[in-house]
């Protein structure tokens, strides 16, 4: 009875191994896939993990981008207008955080206070409100104060 349960845990875990890995072979058919489809392909957010998979998980875009197209055997099927399109010097959050000259986040920061002083100040008003109709509608509780 043992010898059954040890040879099915052992099964089961060669099985885990097999189907749990990332094969080479369904990466290939699935990018072969997509060079019949468009011709060729860009890194994108469905590509990006098979890629850093086999050249080095830590890799930003552009070191990704540099890894394939020196890779010979992938350089024919490759497209570099997406990534190298951008010039280097310019980056997107530093284009969106100054618009006109303004920095973004010291305007957000500051509209953000005066809300929440501004807030501060209605609900002291509302709530003073709120206590003088209470005394005006209860008369005794000017006693009790008192």
């Amino acid at each position: 009875m043992k010898k059954y349960i040890i040879t099915i845990l052992l099964f089961l875990i060669i099985l885990t191994n097999i189907f749990g890995q990332r094969t080479a072979f369904y990466d290939a058919f699935y990018l072969k896939s997509i060079v019949e489809a468009n011709g060729a392909f860009k890194i994108s957010a469905e590509l990006n993990p098979i890629f850093q998979y086999y050249f080095n998980p830590g890799f930003t875009d552009r070191q990704l981008d540099s890894a394939i197209q020196a890779n010979p055997f992938l350089d024919e099927y490759y497209q570099t207008a997406g990534i190298q399109s951008i010039p280097s010097g310019l980056s997107l959050p530093g284009i969106v955080s100054s618009i006109g000259g303004l920095n973004v986040t010291d305007f957000a920061d500051g509209l953000a206070r005066f809300l929440v002083e501004r807030s501060k100040e209605e609900l002291n008003v509302a709530f003073f409100r709120k206590f003088q109709e209470y005394f005006k509608s209860y008369p005794e509780v000017k006693i009790i104060m008192l």
